[in-house]
C-alpha cells in the first residue's frame, strides 16, 4: 500500500514535471515575449534615459569639442577678415600718425634737395640760353640800331631836302600879322596902301603881287594872317627890309617870311631861348633861321635843332626835340 502510494506519488510527480516541462516549453516563448514586452515597456524609459545619460556622458566631450571646433572655424572665417581689416586699419592709422611727420620731413628734405638740384641745373641751363639770347639780341640790336641810324640819317637828309625844296617855293612870299580885317576887303589894295604909306615904299604895283589872301577860317574877335605871294623876290625883299617901320605903332603889324612848318617850329624855339636870355638875337633871312649868341658874334644860320642843344637854356624849352632833332 505504501509502495503503491509511493509509486503513485512518483508517477504524479513525473507527470507534473512532464506537464510542467511541456507547459514551460509551450508557454516559455510567450511568457518570455510577454515579460520582455512588459519589461521593455517598464524599463525602456529608464534604459533610454540611462543610455542617453551614458551616451551624453561619453559623447558630450567629443560633441563639445567638435562643435567648438566648428564654431571656431566658422567664427574664424566670418570674424577673422573683419578683425584683420580693423586691426590693419588701426595699425595703419597708428603707424601713419607716428611716422607721418618723419616721412613728411624726410620727403620734404629729399624733394627739396631734388628740386634745388633740378632748379639749379635748369637755372644754369636757362641762364646759358638767356646769355646766348642776350648776346644774339645785343648783336642784332647793334645791327638794327646801325640800320636804323643809317635809315634815320637818310630820312633826315630827305626831310631836309624836301624842306629846302618847299622853302624854295615860298621864297617870294611874306606873312603879314596884325593887319586889320574888314568885311569885303581888297587884300591886294590894302597891302599896296600899307607899303606906300607906313612902309614908305612908292614902287610897288598890283602887278607885282601874284596872289594875296587871309589864312584859315574866319573867327570872331581874331585877326587872320595875310599871305602875300609876289612875282619875284625883289619886291618881297623890299617889303621885308622895311618891316621895322610897322613895329613902332600903337597897333604893330609884323611882316614875317613864309616858312615851312619845320623852320617855323625851329624859329619858335630859338625865340623862346632868346626871351630867356640864351641868345642875343633870333630872326629869319631868306628862309633861314639866324641867331646871335652875343652882340658882337657873327650871325649864324641854324638848320636843325642840334645847334640849339649847346645853349644853356636848351633844357628849359626842349619840348619838340623829337620833331626837330634832324
Amino acid at each position: 500500500m505504501l509502495k503503491a502510494d509511493h509509486s503513485h506519488s512518483k508517477l504524479k510527480s513525473d507527470i507534473v514535471a512532464k506537464l510542467t516541462r511541456e507547459i514551460e516549453a509551450k508557454l516559455k516563448p510567450e511568457i518570455e515575449a510577454k515579460l520582455k514586452s512588459e519589461i521593455e515597456v517598464k524599463l525602456k524609459p529608464e534604459i533610454e534615459a540611462k543610455l542617453t545619460s551614458e551616451i551624453e556622458a561619453n559623447l558630450k566631450p567629443e560633441i563639445e569639442a567638435k562643435l567648438k571646433k566648428e564654431m571656431e572655424h566658422k567664427l574664424k572665417s566670418d570674424i577673422a577678415p573683419k578683425l584683420k581689416a580693423n586691426l590693419e586699419a588701426k595699425l595703419k592709422s597708428n603707424i601713419e600718425a607716428k611716422m607721418k611727420p618723419d616721412i613728411e620731413a624726410k620727403l620734404k628734405l629729399d624733394l627739396g634737395a631734388k628740386l634745388k638740384s633740378s632748379i639749379t641745373s635748369t637755372t644754369e641751363e636757362l641762364q646759358g640760353k638767356v646769355d646766348d639770347i642776350e648776346n644774339d639780341c645785343y648783336i642784332n640790336s647793334i645791327r638794327v640800331q646801325n640800320q636804323l641810324s643809317e635809315k634815320d640819317a637818310n630820312i633826315c637828309l630827305m626831310m631836309k631836302k624836301i624842306d629846302r625844296l618847299e622853302q624854295c617855293t615860298k621864297a617870294n612870299n611874306i606873312r603879314i600879322v596884325g593887319m586889320k580885317e574888314d568885311e569885303g576887303e581888297d587884300i591886294v589894295t590894302k597891302v599896296i596902301n600899307l607899303a606906300w604909306g607906313q612902309m614908305r615904299m612908292i614902287n610897288i604895283e598890283s602887278s607885282d603881287i601874284r596872289e594875296a589872301g587871309r589864312m584859315g577860317k574866319q573867327t570872331p574877335m581874331k585877326t587872320r594872317d595875310v599871305l602875300v605871294k609876289f612875282n619875284n623876290t625883289t619886291k618881297r625883299d623890299q617889303i621885308y627890309s622895311k618891316r621895322k617901320f610897322l613895329m613902332n605903332k600903337d597897333d604893330p603889324i609884323y611882316v614875317n617870311e613864309d616858312l615851312t612848318l619845320y623852320r617855323s617850329q625851329l624859329f619858335f624855339e630859338a625865340r623862346k631861348i632868346r626871351k630867356l636870355g640864351g641868345l642875343f638875337g633870333a630872326w629869319t633871312q631868306d628862309g633861314n633861321v639866324m641867331i646871335k649868341v652875343n652882340q658882337n658874334d657873327i650871325p649864324q644860320a641854324v638848320s636843325d635843332y642840334n645847334a640849339l642843344k649847346t645853349l644853356d637854356q636848351y633844357d628849359e624849352v626842349s619840348d619838340n626835340d623829337d620833331e626837330l632833332s634832324c
